[in-house]
């Protein structure tokens, strides 16, 4: 496979999975970095918490910057419900599901639509919507 073959739909499922995963890894250890190389520079967001829906890297962030530290979860994961994928286009449905340190803390549960691009070499969110639930 070349950077630019697109794999397999099998393995475009499992690399997306495994690339919520590591993002979700990433968020628990506050490794923006890590982080956003699961996401396209001009990926658009648009979740039921945020006032406005997010364009690109660099309006994300400057919420992050206004937001300040999110708060401490003890775990944060991905339940994949489906991965579908059509040539260099993949969609990821799914409850992200937070459990927090505090136990009379309520548990964080939103459904999530990721959008995926194959970019040549990796799967990457273009587009996000998260509600709560």
């Amino acid at each position: 496979m070349t950077t630019t073959d697109v794999p397999d739909a099998e393995t475009s499922r499992k690399l997306v999975e495994a690339a919520l995963a590591d993002m979700y890894t990433a968020w628990m250890d506050r490794d923006w970095e890590r982080f956003n190389t699961h996401l396209d520079p001009e990926v658009t967001a648009w979740e039921s918490h945020l006032p406005e829906m997010i364009r690109g890297l660099d309006e994300l962030a400057r919420y992050r910057a206004e937001r300040g530290e999110p708060p401490a979860m003890r775990s944060l994961a991905a339940d994949v419900s489906e991965v579908a994928v059509w040539g260099e286009t993949a969609v990821a449905r799914y409850l992200l599901v937070g459990e927090p340190v505090e136990p009379s803390t309520p548990r964080r549960v939103a459904r999530v639509t990721e959008v995926f691009r194959w970019n040549g070499s990796d799967w990457v969110i273009v587009r996000r919507h998260a509600e709560a639930r």
